[in-house]
């Protein structure tokens, strides 16, 4: 009984890290995309970087993905798990482009976790049992 919780655990992790490194990947070509417009710069970015920049979010996404639904999101469905911190991360960096450019290692992973942290309060378990007895 236990082996096949442990099995269908470890499945889900997988695909949660699937789903994140899928995210991450295609966050970084809007990313690359928005940063380079927000930013001003006047050439546009090769292939290099998008494929330099699709790696580290893939992996970055990969990782922390199964880490943040299994500690903050356990509770919240999934297309809102995946959706509205991946959303809070875009305009995470929009906002750091247009007002601190130095931000963005700090302002994109605060908008990330400031969703889920919502997310895990909006969905928290409510029953009398968690409750705190009367004084």
């Amino acid at each position: 009984m236990t082996k096949r919780i442990v099995a269908e655990n470890w499945k889900v992790t997988l695909l949660l890290a699937g789903i994140g490194a899928i995210a991450g990947a295609l966050a970084a070509i809007t990313l690359t995309v928005f940063g380079n417009i927000l930013s001003g710069a006047s050439q546009a970015p090769g292939r290099a970087v998008y494929w330099w920049n699709m790696g580290i979010f893939a992996l970055l996404g990969g990782l922390f993905s199964p880490i943040l639904a299994w500690s903050l999101l356990r509770r919240v469905p999934l297309w809102r798990a995946v959706a509205e911190p991946a959303l809070a991360g875009v305009l995470g960096t929009v906002a750091a482009i247009l007002i601190a450019p130095a931000s963005f290692p700090v302002a994109v992973p605060a908008a990330i976790l400031g969703a889920a942290w919502r997310l895990h309060h909006a969905y928290r378990d409510r029953s009398p049992a968690n409750a705190l007895p009367a004084p």
